[in-house]
């Protein structure tokens, strides 16, 4: 699933940012851990060579809703490279 080594920047976090697939699976084993309800879902998708643009919404009940784009790029049928632009959704009162 994953090219060695996955370039995961993140620009809204820059020190977020790693190179490394065991982080990756390390930061998701995390995620789940803490967060057994978690849902993402792509509402949509484009592609375009390797590179493939989505529009994710990540929901749980310890966790706020999150939403934004997720940018990857892929090389020999696997993940190269991901940006997440994921952001905190701020509901109206």
């Amino acid at each position: 699933m994953l090219h060695p080594p996955t370039t995961a920047p993140r620009p809204p976090r820059p020190a977020d940012g790693f190179i490394g697939s065991d982080r990756v699976l390390a930061n998701w084993t995390a995620i789940f851990a803490r967060l057994p309800d978690l849902k993402a879902q792509v509402l949509r998708r484009a592609t375009a060579g390797d590179e493939l643009w989505s529009e994710w919404e990540m929901t749980g009940t310890a966790w706020p809703t999150l939403y934004g784009p997720v940018i990857m790029t892929t090389r020999d049928g696997r993940i190269d490279w991901t940006r997440f632009w994921l952001a905190p959704v701020t509901r109206p009162t």
